[in-house]
């Protein structure tokens, strides 16, 4: 995870993660939200999350512990 949001926010420059999860993915939903990731939409088998650059960051001193 780490080193594809690394790709994403600071190789490729955006500024935002957007990615869904299965509804019924109930771990991975549980670690996207832990992460800081937001749910804004969702559909009969999807949520749907945004993850800002400002909040990854955040959260990466959190766990650096974990994932450094």
């Amino acid at each position: 995870m780490k080193l594809l949001l690394n790709l994403v926010f600071y190789e490729l420059g955006f500024t935002q993660s957007h990615f869904d999860v299965r509804k019924d993915n109930i771990k991975v939903i549980a670690f996207h939200k832990r992460f800081g990731a937001k749910i804004y939409k969702e559909s009969g088998e999807d949520l749907f999350f945004t993850l800002d650059l400002k909040e990854y960051e955040t959260t990466k001193l959190r766990y650096k512990r974990f994932i450094d």
